[in-house]
């Protein structure tokens, strides 16, 4: 007979956390843009990911629209900088149909950046990894159950550049969805983040933009002593992307839902092979 537990996201162990941030981790990409020593690096956050065999990026259309001015980018790789040159990467991104209800932004916001097989190889190289969309379309196991699991958010906020050093540390915040919609066949996901009890949340989220949004199923081992995810591939899923937040203490993150990238994007992707 299958029990369940509810545990507080605070109360999970750090170390069993801290496995489940580096595992999504290693698909995330934090990217900064910058075409001249002179000039401060300013960064945004990408998933890489894969789609029929195509490896890229996928990431908040805003944030590529900005991008795509300059002629390099700089990824973070483990203690150093890998640089792309804007003009050999495949963009892929469905253009604004109209302001979403409520919030004051142009969606859909997402976007799929295909890079060349050279960038995609040497990223692998270096220990990177793409999130395969086509197996979790396959095994139809892309849709998070809402009443259980773990979210995260990742992503690079321009408060924590170290521009001296083209640098910026990960920011990954364990969260929960608080409501979900869909508008005009795109869906969305709203986080709350708690300010107020979470003060080492920075106060600028700019460069968060293009973030991946995570679910993670957890259970507890046989001895019922110790936190494990027992099968990553289905239990872990890549649910959503950050695209927005809100200015008011109360803060709010806005996000694509997993519809938007498994069916929507999938298939626009796919009309630009």
């Amino acid at each position: 007979m299958e029990r369940r537990h509810s545990v507080f996201v605070g109360k999970l162990p750090h170390s069993f956390t801290k496995e489940i941030h580096d595992r999504q981790r290693n698909f995330s990409a934090t990217m900064l843009i910058n075409d001249d020593d002179s000039i401060g690096a300013v960064p945004w956050s990408a998933t890489l990911a894969q789609i029929k065999g195509c490896k890229g990026v996928i990431t908040a259309r805003h944030a590529w629209e900005e991008a795509r001015k300059h002629e390099f980018l700089l990824t973070l790789v483990g203690r150093g900088n890998y640089a792309f040159e804007t003009k050999y990467l495949t963009p892929s991104v469905p253009e604004p149909i109209g302001v979403l209800n409520g919030f004051d932004v142009h969606v859909p916001d997402i976007g799929f950046i295909r890079l060349p097989e050279s960038y995609a190889t040497d990223l692998e190289a270096k220990g990177k990894a793409f999130f395969n969309l086509d197996k979790r379309l396959i095994a139809k196991s892309y849709f998070p159950d809402m009443t259980e699991g773990y979210w995260t958010v990742f992503g690079n906020p321009n408060e924590w550049l170290e521009t001296d050093k083209k640098k910026v540390s990960s920011f990954v915040y364990g969260t929960g969805v608080s409501k979900q919609f869909e508008e005009s066949g795109w869906d969305y996901c709203v986080m709350n983040l708690d300010i107020p009890s979470n003060p080492e949340i920075p106060r600028d989220l700019s460069g968060l933009s293009g973030g991946g949004i995570w679910w993670t199923r957890w259970g507890c081992d046989e001895t019922l002593e110790r936190f494990v995810v027992a099968n990553p591939f289905e239990d872990m899923i890549l649910a959503g992307v950050s695209f927005f937040q809100t200015g008011s203490q109360k803060r709010l993150l806005l996000g694509h839902g997993p519809k938007s990238i498994y069916e929507q994007l999938y298939q626009h992707v796919l009309k630009t092979l």
